[in-house]
């Protein structure tokens, strides 16, 4: 790494980097899957940002959300 760098600061703190990351990749499955950008508007192809995350009417905590599957995840993990 370059010294100047150090004096850069994140815009996405490490804890969420986990976070970020799968939602690339979601992004991504959704692209390579089906053919189109999820976060491209169909009509004026401007790229939107995923803020939140609403389900039944509620605001869902991105972070929670991951980690309720995370830890589910890890529950169906076999021992072989």
């Amino acid at each position: 790494h370059r010294k100047i760098d150090s004096n850069l600061h994140r815009a996405i703190s490490k804890s969420k980097h986990h976070i970020y990351r799968s939602f690339n990749q979601w992004r991504t499955a959704i692209l390579s899957s089906f053919g189109y950008d999820p976060l491209e508007c169909p009509d004026c192809k401007h790229k939107m940002v995923f803020l939140e995350l609403y389900y039944n009417h509620k605001r869902v905590s991105l972070e929670e959300l991951y980690e309720k599957a995370m830890s589910k995840s890890r529950g169906k993990r076999s021992s072989a």
